[in-house]
C-alpha cells in the first residue's frame, strides 16, 4: 500500500506538465494538458497529489513522470517559475505579442511576417538563456540582442517603450529624477531607431575611434611557377610620392606553394595599423607585394616546377617536407645554416589599388586579386612603377588572392571587438611614422633605413658587379649588435640584413626598407655598417669572393642629436684584405662617413682606402618618442651649461616640432621651471619662460597630441617639485593682465588700433589659464606642506588680488572679448583646483562677482557655458557654496529665458542642476529647491506653456517643470504661496498652473510626451497628483473666503480632466501593462477622486454656482470602471439635486435666505435634470459607462432618495427616468454598430420618443437628425421627410428668434422660427418628391401657400410654389409609381435584441419587392435566424429558446375613412391607388380554415371557412420608420356564406 507524504514541511512544490494526462473515467485523477502549472501537495513513489494553478478547487493525482519540477517564486499569492529578469521579460512579451500577432494574421496585417520573425528570434534567445550553457560574455550579448528585439517589436506593434540602462536592464524609474527620466526616454528612442536601422547586425554596435584606421590582410593563395623558395614582402604604398607607408609583412613562401614557416600555415594574416585620416585621403593607396627569390643567381629549370597554389599544395605537403622547407632559410633570411649557396634575387611584384575599398563609409571586408608580374631584367622598384602605370605589361597570368578588411578604431579596441586577432597572435605592421594621435604609453624607438641606390666602379673587372649590401648595427668597438634588425612583421629579428642582388648592375637601385630597433641606452654608441660584396653566378667562385667595400654612418651626431631625417650619401672605402686588420673592428670610425664630410680629401687607414667614384645612398626615417633631432631642444635642456644662449634657446622652443616637444615634455618643463626659479634676471627671463610654458601647453592641447594632456596632469600631480614657482607665475600673470587692460593709444576716430601684443599675450594666457593655475596651486601646496602653511593669509591676499584683476579685466572698456571668453571657459576648472588652497565660500563669492561683472548681452553663450560647467564641479556639491552660486545661476537663466536667448543651454543647465540636487551625496537641498522655485518655476512654466508643441524643446521644458514640482514639499508650497500672496500674484499663478496641468493631460492638445512613453507619462501623473493635493490646501485657504469661482471651476475642470485621461484607465490595458503600472505606480484614480469629492463638499454654500456646470465632468469621472471610485462619486449627484432644490429662486447661484424662509426654495432640480440627461447621452455615446454603472447608480441614488423626506418622490422618479435612459442609450450604443439598419433605426426612434416624453427639445432634434441621416443612407426618402416633419412641429410661423435648442445644423443661416420652418418645408418637399409621395408634398405646399398669401403676402414665392405644386399634381397622373407591399414579421426567441424578442411588426417593403425578396433580405440582416414555414403560433420551446426564428407573411392594407370621399364618383385610378396603400394603420391577412364541427366531409364547401386576422400598428405607414410594432390583433372566422355575400 502506497503511503502519501507531504512534499515539503513548509511549502508545496511546483511543476509544469510535460505531457497530456487524461484519465477522467478513473476516480481521483486530475486531467492535465501540456504546459499546465501544477501545485504539488503530497507524493508517493510514483504519484503526485495536487491541483492546477488555474483551477484550484479541483484536486487529484497524476504521475510523477508527467511533471517537470521547477524552482519558483510566489508573487501576489501565485506560483511563478523562478527565472532571470530578462527571461521573465521575454516570456511576458511573447505572451503579449502572441494575441496581437493572432489578430494581425486574421486581418492580414502586413507587419505580421516581421513580428513573427521577431517572436521566433526571441524564443530562440530565451531558450539559449534558459539552457545555462552560455558563458557570461555571450549571455550579455544575447541579452542585449533580445532587448533590442523587444524594443523594436514594441515599436512596430505600437506598444509602450521600455527604458533601459546600458546593460539592457529595465531602469527603476522611481530612483531617478524627472529630467533624467526624460533623457533616458530620449536615449531609448535613439537606441530603438538605431536598432531598426541596423536590424541586420548582431550584438552591440561599437563606436570606433575616428582618428585610427586599420587594414587586416589575409594572404590566401599565390598562383605562379615556383622553382625556389621566396620571401613575399607586403606593404601599403603611396602611389603619389612613390614611398611605402607601412612596415613590411613577410610571408616565407616555399617552392611547394605554401608558407615555409609552420606558424604561418593557414594563418597568413597581418594588421596594418596607425593609419590616419590623411593616409586614407591619399589619392592612390596600393597594397604592394615584393616577391624575392631565395636561391641561386639564375633560375634552374626543373621538371618538378609547376604552377601551384597554397590551397592545392597544402593538402599534398606532409609534416617532414614542411620542416625541411622551414629550415632552408636562416634567421638572416639570406644564407642557410649549412653553407648552402643562397642569394636574394628579384622575382616579381604584385599590387592593387585599395582606394575604392578604404573610402567606403562602413567597415569593408572582401576578397581581391593582386596581378603579379615578374621582374625580368628590371629592379623591383622599376617593375612596380611599370605595374602602377600599366604600361608594357602584356597578359598577366599570375596573381595573388588576398582578403582585406578595413577596421576603424585603435588597436586595443580592434582586439576587443575581434578577439580572433588575439587568439591567433596576428602580427602588427605599424605605420612608418607617428599616428594622428600619439598615445602617452606608445613608446617607440624605430629607425627605418632604406637602401636607396649605389654607384660602383668596375676597377679590374671587365663586367659589371652583382652587388650585395650587408647591413648590421655595431657598437663603438665595432662588434655586431644581435637581433636589432627586422625585415618586417611576421619575421623574427635578424642580426644582419642582406639586400637583393641585381645581375651585372654597377648602379643598382634597391629601394629596400627595413627596421632597426636599438635600445635607447645603446643608441648613442651604435653605428650602421654596410659591407659590399660581389656575388658570383658560379657557386664555387662565389665561395671565394670577399667583400670589396665598406661604408658606415653613426646613429648619433656630435651635437647629441640623432641622425637627421632624409637621404644620406655615404662614402665607400675599399677593403684591402691583406692589410686590413680584423682584430681592430672599429678602425673605420676614424674615417669620414658621408661624402659631405670628405670635403675633397681622400682619407685612408690600415687596409681601407676611399673609392672616390663609389657611393652608397641611404634614406633615414626616425620614429622615436625618446630621441630627438632638434638642436634647439637640446640647447634648452642643457641650459645651465650654456647660459649665454638661454634667451636664444627659449625663443627657439616655438620652432621645435610637436613630436619632439611631447617626447621630452617632462624634461622641458623641468628645465623651464628651473630657469624660472633660478635665473638671476627675472625681468628678462620670467616672461620668456612663462610664454614658453604657455607654448608647451598649447602644443600638448593640439588635437594630435591631446592624449599627452594626461602626461601633463601626471607631471603636475607627481613630478612637479618647484615650491617657489607659484609666486613667479602669479607675478607674471598679474603683469600680463595689467599691461593688457592699461589704456591704449586710440586712432583718430576714437577706435582702438589693431590688437596689441599685450592683448594677444593675454588671450594666450587666459586660453591656457587652467594649467597655469594648476602649476600655481601645486607649487603652493608643496610649499605649504614644507612650511606648515604659515603664510596662508599672505597667499590668500595675493590670490584675492589676482581674482580681483580678473574682475577688472572684465570691467575694462578695451576689446578683450577673446580673453574674457577664454577666462569663462577655464573658470570652472580653475575654481575646482583653487578649492585645495582657498576658502570655498570666499571662492564662491569671487566667482559670483566675476559673473555679475559681465554686462548684459555680452558673451552670453560663453557665460551660460561657464554656468553649465560650474554645475558639474565639486564646488557646487557643497551646500554652503551652492547657496551662494545657485541664486545667481538661476537669475541668469531666468533673464535668458525671458529674453528667449540660449534656450537650449538654459535647459541643459536646469537639467543638470535638478539631477545633482536629486543625488544623496550633496547635502541638504531644501533651500536650493526653494531658490529654484522662487526664481525659476513660474518662468519655466510660462515658457513651457507658450512653446509650440511641435518644437523639440517643449518636452525638456515640461520635464524641468515637473522635476521642480517633484522636489517641492509642503514647506516649499507654503513659502511659495506666501511669497506670491504678498506680491498679489497668487491668483494668477494658481490659474496658470491649473491650465498648464489641464492642457498637459488633455486629449485635445498634442501630447508633450509620445503616447508610448508610459513611464514618463505615469511619472508625470504622479507628480501632478502630488501638486493637486497641495493646491487643494492653497485654494481652500485663500480662495474660499472670499470666494473665487474661476479658480474653483478651473480646479474641478483640471482635476477631472486629469482623472479621466486615457493613460490612467487601467481597465483599457492588457494584463501585462496593467501589472506593470500597478507594481510601479499603483492606481492613482481613487486618490484623485477623493480629492475632488473633498473639494466638492468644501464648497458649502457655493455649490449652486457649479450646478449644472460640473454635471458632465463629474458624470464622466463617475463612469470610470472602478467600483470604489464609482461608489465615492455617485453620491455627489444626489448632493447636486439637493443643492439646486434648496437654492434660492430669488438669488442666482446661491442659497440666499432659504435658511430663514423656505418659501424662497427653488423647489426643483430641473437644470440638473436637463444637464444629466444631455450629458448621459453624450458620454454613453462616447463609450463611457456600462450596465454595472447603471445598476450601481440606480441603487445608490434610490437609497439616498428613499431616505430623504423631500426628494423621495421627485428624486425617485428622476432616478428611474435616468435609469431608463441609460438602458436605452446602452442598447443604442450596442445596436448602432449592428449591420441591421432596422435595428439601428429602431433604437434611434426609441430614444427620440424618450426625449419627446421628457420634453428635451435639443436632444429630440438631435435624434431627429440622426434618424433622418440613417434614412438618407439607405435612400428612404419618404421616411426621411416624415422624420424632418417632427422638427417643423416644434416651430411656429412667427418671426421669433430661434432658441439654441431649436436650431438646426442643416440650415445654420436661419435665425427665426419662420425662416427655419420654411427651409425645412422645402427640404421635406424635395424628399417627398424623391419618394414619389406627391400627395404629401402637396399638403406641405398648401400650408406654405397660405403663409405666402395670407401672412407675409410674398406673391413671387407664392407663384413659384404654385408652379411647383402644379408639377406635383401632374406627376400624380402621369408618372408611373408602384405601391409597396406590406409584410407581417414575427421575431421569436431570446436570441434577438431585447426590443425585437417575441414581437410582431408590419414592414413596408421596397418598391417592387416581393415576398421572397423580402424574406431573403430579412435573413441577410439576421444571419443566425431560421425562417418558419407555417403561420402557426409557436410554443414556449421556441419563444423562450436562445435561438432566432422569423415568421413572414404578406398583409393587405385596410383603407381608412379618408377613402369614403371617393364613393359614387368616377375617379382616375392613379389617384385612388395612392389611398389604398398609404397612410394606413390597419392590415389584414387570411388563411383557410376547415370547420368540421358541423359534421360532414372536410372537403364539403360548407366547411371551407376563412380565418382572418386584423392588425393595428402604433403609427400609420409610411411614417418615420418603414415598420411599426403591432399593438392590437383581432382574429375572427368568416363562413363560406359571408365570403359569398362579399363577392
Amino acid at each position: 500500500m502506497s503511503v502519501w507524504s507531504d512534499c515539503n514541511a513548509k511549502q508545496a512544490e511546483f511543476g509544469i506538465a510535460k505531457c497530456n494526462f487524461d484519465q477522467e473515467s478513473k476516480p481521483h485523477r486530475l486531467n492535465l494538458d501540456v504546459g499546465d502549472a501544477v501545485i504539488i501537495l503530497k507524493e508517493t513513489a510514483h504519484w503526485y497529489y495536487g491541483y492546477r494553478q488555474k483551477a484550484k478547487e479541483i484536486r487529484g493525482i497524476f504521475p510523477k513522470s508527467y511533471i517537470h519540477l521547477c524552482e519558483y517564486n510566489i508573487v501576489n499569492g501565485e506560483y511563478c517559475i523562478q527565472r532571470t529578469d530578462i527571461v521573465e521579460e521575454i516570456t511576458k512579451v511573447l505572451l503579449e505579442w502572441g494575441s496581437i500577432a493572432k489578430d494581425y494574421f486574421l486581418t492580414t496585417n502586413p507587419s505580421f511576417p516581421k513580428i513573427r520573425r521577431k517572436m521566433n528570434e526571441l524564443n530562440n534567445n530565451r531558450a539559449a538563456l534558459i539552457s545555462g550553457n552560455l558563458p557570461l560574455d555571450e549571455v550579455r550579448k544575447v541579452k542585449l540582442l533580445a532587448t533590442n528585439q523587444i524594443d523594436t517589436g514594441n515599436k512596430l506593434l505600437g506598444l509602450d517603450m521600455v527604458v533601459r540602462d546600458e546593460s539592457g536592464d529595465i531602469l527603476d524609474t522611481n530612483a531617478i529624477c524627472t529630467t533624467e527620466l526624460y533623457e533616458q526616454h530620449m536615449h531609448a528612442v535613439q537606441r530603438i531607431d538605431k536598432a531598426n536601422r541596423l536590424s541586420s547586425e548582431r550584438g552591440t554596435t561599437r563606436t570606433p575611434n575616428k582618428y585610427s584606421h586599420n587594414i587586416l590582410l589575409h594572404v590566401n593563395a599565390f598562383v605562379c611557377k615556383f622553382q625556389e623558395d621566396s620571401d613575399l614582402l607586403f606593404t601599403l604604398f603611396d602611389g603619389e610620392t612613390h614611398k611605402p607607408i607601412s612596415e613590411n609583412y613577410v610571408v616565407k613562401w616555399s617552392r611547394t606553394g605554401i608558407a615555409r614557416d609552420t606558424d604561418q600555415i593557414d594563418n597568413n594574416r597581418v594588421l596594418f595599423t596607425d593609419l590616419s585620416k590623411s593616409d586614407l585621403a591619399i589619392a592612390k593607396m596600393y597594397l604592394v607585394c615584393y616577391a624575392i627569390r631565395i636561391g641561386s643567381m639564375e633560375f634552374k629549370d626543373s621538371a618538378e616546377s609547376k604552377r601551384t597554389s597554397m590551397s592545392i599544395a597544402n593538402s599534398m605537403l606532409n609534416a617532414s617536407s614542411r620542416k625541411a622547407s622551414q629550415l632552408s632559410v636562416s634567421s638572416s633570411g639570406s644564407s642557410s645554416s649549412n653553407g648552402e649557396y643562397i642569394i636574394r634575387r628579384p622575382f616579381g611584384v604584385a599590387c592593387k589599388d585599395l582606394t575604392p575599398f578604404i573610402n567606403k563609409s562602413d567597415d569593408f571586408r572582401g576578397n581581391i586579386d593582386l596581378p603579379f608580374i615578374m621582374c625580368e631584367k628590371e629592379t623591383l622598384d622599376g617593375t612596380l612603377r611599370k605595374l602602377i602605370a600599366n604600361k608594357d605589361i602584356g597578359k598577366i597570368d599570375s596573381k595573388m588572392a588576398v582578403t582585406i578588411e578595413v577596421l576603424r578604431g585603435d588597436i586595443k579596441q580592434i582586439k576587443e571587438e575581434f578577439p580572433r586577432l588575439m587568439h591567433t597572435n596576428v602580427p602588427v605592421a605599424r605605420k612608418m611614422g607617428f599616428p594622428e594621435v600619439i598615445l602617452p604609453g606608445d613608446v617607440r624607438n624605430d629607425l627605418y633605413l632604406t637602401i636607396c641606390s649605389g654607384e660602383f666602379a668596375r676597377i679590374a673587372k671587365t663586367s659589371e658587379k652583382n652587388v650585395e649590401v650587408s647591413v648590421c648595427v655595431a657598437n663603438e668597438q665595432g662588434y655586431l649588435m644581435p637581433g636589432v634588425l627586422s625585415i618586417g612583421a611576421g619575421h623574427q629579428p635578424i642580426d644582419e640584413y642582406k639586400s637583393v642582388v641585381y645581375y651585372h648592375d654597377d648602379k643598382p637601385k634597391w629601394q629596400e626598407t627595413f627596421k632597426i630597433h636599438v635600445p635607447i641606452e645603446d643608441f648613442k654608441q651604435c653605428h650602421l655598417r654596410f659591407v659590399l660584396k660581389h656575388r658570383s653566378s658560379n657557386e664555387q667562385k662565389d665561395r671565394t669572393e670577399k667583400p670589396f667595400g665598406l661604408a658606415y654612418v653613426r646613429l648619433m651626431q656630435a651635437n647629441g642629436t640623432t641622425i637627421t631625417q632624409g637621404q644620406h650619401i655615404l662614402a665607400v672605402y675599399k677593403i684591402d684584405h691583406k692589410k686590413y686588420d680584423k682584430t681592430v673592428a672599429n678602425c673605420y670610425l676614424e674615417l669620414p662617413a658621408t661624402v659631405a664630410e670628405l670635403q675633397g680629401a681622400k682619407p685612408s687607414i690600415g687596409g681601407l682606402t676611399l673609392l672616390p667614384k663609389d657611393q652608397l645612398s641611404i634614406g633615414v626615417n626616425l620614429c622615436s618618442t625618446k630621441l630627438t633631432q632638434s638642436v634647439s631642444l637640446l640647447g634648452l635642456l642643457n641650459w645651465s651649461a650654456h647660459k649665454e644662449t638661454l634667451e636664444q634657446s627659449l625663443n627657439a622652443l616655438s620652432t621645435v616640432p610637436g613630436e619632439e616637444v611631447v617626447k621630452f615634455l617632462q624634461d622641458i618643463l623641468d628645465a623651464l621651471f628651473n630657469i624660472l626659479v633660478e635665473n638671476d634676471h627675472p625681468e628678462k627671463y620670467d616672461q620668456l619662460v612663462f610664454m614658453s610654458i604657455i607654448h608647451l601647453i598649447e602644443t600638448v592641447s593640439d588635437l594630435k597630441y591631446q592624449h599627452f594632456l594626461s602626461v601633463l596632469d601626471v607631471y603636475i600631480n607627481e613630478s612637479f617639485s618647484f615650491t617657489l614657482a607659484y609666486t613667479k607665475l602669479m607675478d607674471v600673470l598679474q603683469k600680463n593682465i595689467s599691461e593688457a587692460i592699461s589704456p591704449k593709444e586710440k586712432s583718430a576716430d576714437g577706435n582702438d588700433l589693431e590688437e596689441s601684443p599685450e592683448v594677444r599675450r593675454l588671450y594666450k594666457t587666459t586660453r591656457y589659464l587652467r594649467y597655469v593655475m594648476k602649476f600655481v596651486i601645486r607649487s603652493r601646496v608643496l610649499y605649504a606642506e614644507m612650511n606648515c602653511n604659515t603664510d596662508y593669509m599672505d597667499f590668500a591676499t595675493r590670490l584675492q588680488e589676482l581674482l580681483r584683476m580678473f574682475i577688472d579685466m572684465i570691467g575694462c572698456p578695451s576689446n578683450l572679448l577673446k580673453s574674457e571668453g577664454a577666462l569663462l571657459k577655464n573658470l570652472h576648472i580653475i575654481a575646482t583646483d583653487l578649492m585645495q588652497v582657498f576658502e570655498h565660500v570666499r571662492l564662491s563669492i569671487s566667482i559670483v562677482e566675476i559673473l555679475e561683472k559681465f554686462p548684459p548681452r555680452r558673451l552670453t553663450q560663453s557665460k551660460m557655458g561657464c554656468i553649465k560647467d560650474f554645475v558639474e564641479t565639486k564646488l557646487f556639491t557643497l551646500p554652503k557654496c551652492r547657496a551662494i552660486l545657485l541664486p545667481v545661476f538661476c537669475k541668469h537663466i531666468k533673464d535668458h529665458l525671458e529674453s528667449k536667448e540660449e534656450i537650449a543651454e538654459c535647459i541643459n543647465i536646469m537639467n543638470n542642476i535638478l539631477k545633482l540636487l536629486f543625488r544623496s551625496d550633496v547635502g541638504s537641498t531644501h533651500n536650493d529647491i526653494r531658490d529654484i522655485m522662487i526664481i525659476l518655476f513660474r518662468t519655466v512654466m510660462k515658457a513651457a506653456h507658450a512653446l509650440d508643441r511641435d518644437t523639440g524643446l517643449v518636452g525638456k521644458f515640461f520635464a524641468i517643470m515637473l522635476g521642480i514640482l517633484q522636489r517641492m514639499d509642503a514647506q516649499h508650497y507654503e513659502y511659495f504661496v506666501k511669497d506670491l500672496h504678498q506680491s498679489g500674484e497668487l491668483k494668477h499663478f494658481v490659474i496658470e498652473i491649473l491650465l498648464v496641468f489641464e492642457e498637459l493631460v488633455s486629449p485635445h492638445q498634442k501630447a508633450v510626451f509620445p503616447r508610448d512613453w508610459m513611464d514618463m507619462i505615469m511619472h508625470q501623473n504622479t507628480v501632478i497628483l502630488g501638486a493637486l493635493k497641495h493646491l487643494t490646501v492653497v485654494i481652500t485657504d485663500y480662495f474660499l473666503c472670499p470666494f473665487e469661482k474661476q479658480i474653483w471651476s478651473n480646479f474641478f475642470q483640471c482635476s477631472i480632466a486629469f482623472l479621466v485621461q486615457s493613460p490612467l484607465q487601467l481597465n483599457d490595458f492588457n494584463d501585462n501593462k496593467r501589472q506593470i503600472v500597478f507594481a510601479r505606480y499603483r492606481d492613482i484614480r481613487k486618490d484623485t477622486a477623493m480629492e475632488i469629492r473633498k473639494m466638492w463638499f468644501q464648497l458649502g454654500q457655493h455649490k449652486p454656482k457649479f450646478v449644472p456646470q460640473l454635471v458632465e465632468p463629474i458624470l464622466e469621472m463617475s463612469m470610470i470602471p472602478e467600483k470604489e471610485l464609482r461608489q465615492e462619486t455617485i453620491p455627489i449627484f444626489f448632493d447636486m439635486m439637493q443643492c439646486e432644490y434648496y437654492s434660492s429662486r430669488l438669488e442666482h447661484e446661491s442659497y440666499g435666505d432659504t435658511k430663514f424662509n423656505n418659501a424662497h426654495h427653488k423647489g426643483n432640480f430641473s437644470d440638473f435634470k436637463t444637464a444629466m440627461i444631455e450629458k448621459l447621452d453624450i458620454l454613453i455615446g462616447a463609450g463611457k459607462g456600462d450596465a454595472e454603472y447603471k445598476h450601481l447608480f440606480e441603487t445608490i441614488m434610490l437609497e439616498r432618495c428613499a431616505a430623504h423626506n423631500t426628494l423621495n418622490v421627485d428624486g425617485t422618479a428622476f432616478v428611474q427616468m435616468v435609469t431608463r435612459l441609460m438602458d436605452k442609450l446602452l442598447e443604442y450604443r450596442f445596436i448602432i454598430q449592428d449591420e441591421s439598419k432596422e435595428n439601428r433605426m429602431a433604437c434611434t426612434f426609441s430614444l427620440l420618443q424618450f426625449y419627446s416624453e421628457v420634453d428635451l427639445k435639443e436632444m429630440y432634434i438631435r435624434y431627429v437628425n440622426k434618424l433622418c441621416a440613417l434614412h438618407m443612407e439607405f435612400e428612404n426618402y419618404t421616411e426621411a421627410a416624415f422624420t424632418l416633419k417632427l422638427h417643423t412641429e416644434l416651430l411656429r410661423w412667427t418671426d421669433t428668434e430661434l432658441s439654441h435648442q431649436l436650431r438646426s445644423y442643416r440650415h445654420n443661416n436661419c435665425r427665426t422660427h419662420r425662416q427655419l420652418k420654411e427651409a425645412l418645408y422645402f427640404e421635406i418637399m424635395e424628399y417627398f418628391d424623391k419618394g414619389k409621395q406627391w400627395e404629401c408634398a402637396i399638403d406641405m405646399c398648401r400650408v406654405l401657400a397660405r403663409q405666402y398669401e395670407e401672412e407675409i403676402f410674398d406673391y413671387l414665392k407664392l407663384a413659384e410654389l404654385l408652379n411647383r405644386m402644379a408639377l406635383f399634381y401632374e406627376k400624380i397622373i402621369k408618372e408611373l409609381r408602384h405601391n409597396s407591399e406590406y409584410f407581417r414579421v414575427c421575431f421569436y426567441g431570446r436570441g434577438f435584441p431585447r426590443f425585437l424578442q417575441n414581437r410582431v411588426y408590419i414592414f413596408r417593403g421596397k418598391e417592387y419587392e416581393r415576398h421572397s425578396d423580402f424574406c431573403a433580405r430579412m435573413l441577410v440582416q439576421h444571419p443566425q435566424a431560421e425562417l418558419m414555414q407555417t403561420l402557426e403560433a409557436p410554443g414556449d420551446d421556441i419563444t423562450n429558446s436562445d435561438g432566432q426564428y422569423i415568421q413572414v407573411n404578406k398583409v393587405e392594407p385596410i383603407m381608412g375613412q379618408a377613402f369614403n370621399k371617393f364613393n359614387d364618383k368616377i375617379i382616375n385610378n392613379e389617384i385612388v391607388k395612392y389611398f389604398t396603400a398609404n397612410n394606413v394603420q390597419k392590415f389584414q391577412f387570411s388563411r383557410p380554415f376547415r370547420d368540421s364541427t358541423n359534421g360532414g366531409d372536410r372537403d364539403d364547401v360548407r366547411n371551407l371557412w376563412l380565418e382572418r386576422t386584423e392588425l393595428r400598428i402604433s403609427y400609420p405607414l409610411p411614417g418615420i420608420l418603414r415598420w411599426f410594432p403591432v399593438v392590437e390583433t383581432n382574429t375572427f372566422k368568416i363562413s363560406p356564406l359571408e365570403q359569398r355575400s362579399k363577392l
